[in-house]
């Protein structure tokens, strides 16, 4: 990325043109399309990661992010698309709390700018924001301002930089780790216990580990080690899971590693999905939907 092509790209654009005259969404969002971006927010205890990328023919951008090192987890997925009838560029953003707000994205100078917007709270309560993205050297700046009666008063200031491509279809990027196959066996009735299972990948320099898991679906999350000796199998507690930097970690059907919901509260049908919650030692708190299938090996290859 070079911030004088970024520039020279976003001057051309006006902030509301015709459809069929307003350059395509790829073109637009080519300095942020495919990549993740990371920051840390002021304080240093959280970091905010963002992965753009172009979806439904290149017809609409999705940027996925997800908030790490809280105790809970926090993140949504924000879809542009352009409107028709005047060209505007139009976002939605859905949080993973139940919150949600819409509003317009202004192609400017160096970035671009996101007017007065209402963001509606998971408990209902509204907050008029405004936001701005500037490309700066090889990453981009974001700020956001709330409104107090008429005057404008800042939330945060981050600059972000680029973590590296964005993740296929299916995987989950945040911080140093990515996440995918993130699947459970379905369970025709509730009060068993079924198998999950899910890959970890540690892309960064310093180790994690997986502390726990929980879920509104069953009684308890745990990990298990099956160990075979003399005939007999026996199950035993795996906490923690240590995830070596550089390095991916399979808890995958076939081997003696699995996470078990034990107690499911209510039936788990094939085609849906659960979310559950990971408490890592370093990335903190994430919520992951783990897919639930009718064949865990099947489902796992898929």
């Amino acid at each position: 990325m070079r911030g004088t092509m970024i520039v020279a790209m976003l001057v051309a654009a006006t902030p509301v043109a015709a459809a069929d005259e307003a350059p395509p969404l790829a073109e637009l969002f080519a300095p942020l399309a495919g990549q993740c971006w990371t920051a840390e927010f002021p304080g240093g205890k959280a970091r905010d990661t963002h992965c753009y990328r172009l979806v439904e023919g290149g017809t609409a951008i999705e940027d996925r992010h997800i908030v790490t090192g809280g105790a809970e987890p926090y993140g949504g997925i924000s879809l542009y698309r352009r409107n028709a009838a005047d060209g505007t560029i139009l976002y939605h953003y859905f949080a993973g709390d139940g919150g949600y707000s819409a509003g317009r994205a202004l192609p400017v100078a160096g970035g671009f700018d996101f007017p007065d917007e209402e963001y509606v709270g998971p408990a209902g309560q509204a907050m008029a924001i405004r936001n701005r993205l500037r490309f700066v050297d090889d990453g981009y700046s974001a700020a956001s301002e709330k409104r107090e009666g008429e005057a404008w008063t800042p939330l945060f200031s981050m600059k972000f930089a680029s973590v590296g491509p964005a993740p296929a279809s299916g995987t989950i990027a945040f911080d140093h780790l990515r996440l995918s196959r993130a699947i459970v066996r379905d369970a025709p009735e509730a009060g068993g216990d079924v198998a999950a299972y899910v890959a970890i990948a540690n892309v960064g320099a310093v180790p994690d580990r997986l502390l726990s898991a929980r879920c509104t679906c069953a009684a308890r999350v745990e990990l298990h080690r099956v160990t075979r000796a003399e005939g007999r199998a026996s199950m035993d507690d795996a906490w923690p899971l240590d995830l070596a930097p550089g390095a991916r970690t399979e808890v995958k059907p076939g081997t003696p590693l699995h996470l078990m919901l034990m107690g499911v509260k209510a039936p788990l049908a094939a085609g849906g999905s659960v979310p559950l919650i990971l408490q890592f030692e370093r990335a903190g708190a994430v919520r992951v939907d783990f897919h639930i299938v009718a064949d865990s090996a099947k489902g796992w290859e898929g």
